[in-house]
């Protein structure tokens, strides 16, 4: 992901300042991406913890989701046609999986900073505020 977005997009290249000193790391933009995917932290409290403005990380939050799709979203992404399932089906039956559309992956994270006014969209019982993300993917991942 690093190396594509790096490649294609300008924004999450390392640049030098007007003075010559070097500007904030891809490396530093993704990890504030990521502390924000994962742990629900706020762009504001990242640009603090971090020590960059809050507009780069919220640019670097809002950025990440468009290259995201606009870089991998034609291969991973595509529209459910007949001509892919049938491609799907044929794929799966040669790895012996010949009813199998795709294979279902779940993921759960405990949402720390769920918002009072939608915790109970996002409680459970025992755990707290989860969020769960849920994904079918064929053999060759490509989201289905």
């Amino acid at each position: 992901i690093k190396e594509r977005l790096t490649r294609d997009y300008d924004f999450w290249r390392q640049k030098r300042d007007s003075c010559g000193k070097l500007g904030v790391s891809s490396d530093r933009k993704l990890l504030l991406v990521l502390f924000h995917l994962s742990a629900g932290i706020s762009c504001r409290k990242l640009a603090v913890t971090y020590r960059v403005s809050s507009g780069l990380a919220a640019k670097a939050c809002t950025l990440f989701w468009e290259h995201m799709i606009e870089a991998f979203g034609p291969t991973y992404l595509g529209e459910l046609t007949q001509q892919r399932i049938t491609r799907v089906e044929r794929l799966h039956r040669r790895l012996n999986w010949p009813l199998c559309l795709g294979s279902i992956d779940c993921s759960s994270w405990q949402w720390k900073s769920c918002p009072r006014a939608v915790q109970n969209l996002f409680s459970k019982h025992d755990e707290g505020c989860v969020v769960r993300l849920e994904v079918v993917v064929s053999a060759d991942l490509k989201i289905i």
